[in-house]
């Protein structure tokens, strides 16, 4: 088995762009690994963690809420 240690993405994105951003990972087979939220110098942080099975690779989609 090759083991592969790919880049993990961090991608900051307003709430409008959310539902675009998730359809796109869900269209390229991506699947949804975790939902997170803190709570950090006043506000809000959701982070979305995407995964793609074949490659180990994640993709982390960010909003911060004021």
């Amino acid at each position: 088995m090759e083991i592969k240690n790919p880049e993990n993405v961090l991608k900051e994105i307003t709430p409008d762009q959310l539902l675009g951003e998730v359809m796109a990972f869900k269209n390229a087979g991506l699947r949804l690994s975790q939902i997170c939220c803190a709570y950090s110098n006043e506000k809000i942080h959701v982070s979305y963690s995407f995964a793609n099975d074949d490659t180990n690779e994640y993709i982390n989609l960010r909003l911060v809420i004021d």
